[in-house]
């Protein structure tokens, strides 16, 4: 079996604390876009135009904040990932498309290797890399395959100044990686597993850096991009790599210009006053209307819809045993009203406002909608009846479920964050107002983003309810951190048998398809059994605002990957 990629495979094993997509300067993946999403795309979209593309021009970028980390192996952070992936490769990427009923593809294809050939059994991939891959200066010389290996040990804490790399665990199923010689990369895997090139081309997982280089200090990869110049807690400057191997013509800009803004009040202020190219992050809809007004031709791009899901958990490791009731679960979920929650998120005013297409409405299941055909929508003909019933709201059904339990109102609490994720915040608040009118009496116990990423992501210990938040790019993925034990996953310590086994199962499936109706089989089981109750992610639809002249620049989406290629797309005619 041979090929450029795999179709359809889920990301890496596991991803740490805080990997989320809240830091909306990262393109995250969507899932198959509605009508009225792909209408708005067409209507305020005259990024791609058909013009041939020309070379030269700079664009001017804001970020929230500078990454605390700057070597990639050792990086959790949205932040980190796109500030790393302009200027590193990967043996592999995620393709790119633009939004449409297409988009996410999902589809692995190559970067530095050219490809590869897996067994029948699929237990051993031989890839070979590209002989036009050179490090950036000043290291100038070819990437080889001992370049490979050597980032190999280095994630694996083989590499003496360097512990073991906080994503190493997404390569639990390698059992040996050797290199026949200098262009040939030979992967021995302990069992089939649906997860391992997709690990290879995620951007938080196996960026390639020089031996020569010390990564906590200097930048330097194969990538689109050089670092020019960095200054911590101020920004940075790339330029183009004129040796990138998918070169010459990409990238097409000269410079991408970084600086470090952490009011967004103030970053709006300096797009309409023409030194910013794009708005920063997503732009909120209620800001669009006085953008228009203030910039010339500004051109309004619907971007990528996040991967990131939201959900109520149930603690695992308090011992109350209201938490094993399924009758408590499912009054839980009966009590909250999506609808609203939908109209809190989106704002239909502002999207009427602002001159868009409505939103259709929709629900999340335990796998987001961002994720297209691999979403079941719990109202659809696919969900079983008992997750078409869960997501029904009937806040009289939900107090009747809890009296059959034998209780009144249930005293508890419900830890959450107003740091990590400060757009979370008001949704949980509003999804416990709901449910304090149905049946519960809770508690609403805000901590801080450190406190909550080491009682919660670390150590899966709280008390009652908890939001559980996180942003995974392939189904796969999400199915592997809700429910199966391992470092920063099962955060509600669930222990189902069917779970366990059809997870097994799907993750030795290689064949994309037969691997598509086990992760809907394990979707409504999962929705079924209720260990987590999904709510809205509090972002809707959003938008990026681009200043005239530039183009391309929603042609080369991808889910979680690709930033440098994304950006080698862009072109300015100024």
């Amino acid at each position: 079996m041979s090929g450029a990629g795999l179709a359809t495979v889920g990301t890496a094993a596991i991803l740490a604390v805080g990997c989320g997509d809240d830091d909306d300067d990262e393109p995250g993946p969507a899932g198959t876009v509605s009508p009225t999403s792909q209408a708005t795309s067409q209507a305020t979209s005259q990024a791609t135009t058909g013009a041939v593309p020309r070379r030269g021009g700079v664009a001017n970028l804001s970020v929230a904040s500078f990454p605390a980390i700057i070597d990639p192996h050792q990086n959790v952070t949205a932040a980190g990932a796109d500030f790393a992936d302009n200027v590193y490769s990967k043996l592999f990427q995620t393709k790119g498309l633009p939004l449409g009923p297409d988009y996410p593809s999902l589809e692995i294809v190559p970067d530095v290797a050219e490809g590869y050939e897996v067994t029948d059994d699929g237990l051993t991939y031989t890839m070979k890399l590209r002989r036009n891959v050179k490090w950036q200066p000043p290291v100038s010389r070819p990437l080889i395959a001992s370049d490979v290996l050597y980032n190999w040990n280095k994630i694996n804490g083989k590499v003496e100044g360097f512990g073991v790399a906080l994503q190493a665990a997404q390569f639990h199923m390698v059992d040996s990686l050797t290199a026949p010689d200098d262009y040939t990369l030979v992967w021995k895997l302990k069992a089939p597993n649906a997860l391992f090139l997709p690990a290879l081309a995620d951007n938080y997982t196996f960026m390639l850096q020089p031996p020569e280089i010390d990564p906590t200090k200097e930048v330097v990869g194969s990538g689109a991009w050089i670092m020019a110049e960095m200054k911590p807690g101020v920004g940075w400057t790339l330029k183009r790599n004129p040796e990138w191997h998918f070169g010459p013509d990409r990238p097409y800009l000269d410079e991408l210009r970084y600086s470090v803004i952490q009011d967004t009040a103030t970053a709006l202020n300096q797009f309409k006053g023409g030194n910013l190219s794009r708005t920063p992050g997503g732009t909120a809809i209620k800001e669009i209307s006085s953008i228009r007004s203030a910039v010339k031709d500004a051109q309004i791009i619907q971007v990528p819809e996040s991967t990131a899901n939201y959900f109520i958990g149930f603690s695992g490791s308090d011992g109350n045993p209201l938490w094993k009731d399924p009758r408590i679960r499912q009054a839980l979920t009966r009590a909250l009203d999506r609808d609203s929650l939908w109209n809190a998120v989106v704002a239909p005013r502002d999207v009427e406002a602002a001159g868009l297409p409505p939103q259709e409405i929709w629900y999340q299941n335990v796998i987001p909608h961002a994720l297209g055909k691999y979403w079941i929508d719990p109202t659809g003909d696919k969900a079983s009846a008992q997750v078409r019933d869960n997501v029904k709201y009937d806040p009289k059904a939900a107090m009747q479920l809890i009296e059959a339990a034998g209780h009144g109102k249930i005293e508890t609490q419900l830890t959450y964050t107003k740091t990590l994720s400060p757009a979370a915040a008001p949704i949980y608040e509003l999804a416990v107002a709901m449910l304090n009118q149905a049946g519960w009496n809770i508690k609403l116990d805000p901590v801080d983003a450190q406190v909550y990423s080491s009682q919660v992501f670390g150590k899966a210990e709280w008390t009652g309810l908890c939001e559980n938040l996180n942003s995974f790019g392939m189904a796969e993925q999400w199915l592997v951190a809700l429910y199966i034990d391992g470092p920063f996953q099962n955060w509600a310590r669930v222990d189902d048998d069917v779970l366990n086994k059809g997870i097994a199962k799907m993750l030795a499936t290689l064949d994309g398809e037969d691997r598509l109706k086990q992760i809907h089989e394990l979707q409504n089981h999962g929705f079924e059994q209720l260990y987590y109750v999904p709510v809205q992610y509090p972002s809707g639809p959003s938008y990026s605002i681009w200043q005239a002249g530039f183009h391309d620049v929603d042609k080369y989406m991808t889910p979680r990957s690709g930033q440098g290629f994304w950006n080698s797309h862009w072109w300015y005619e100024g």
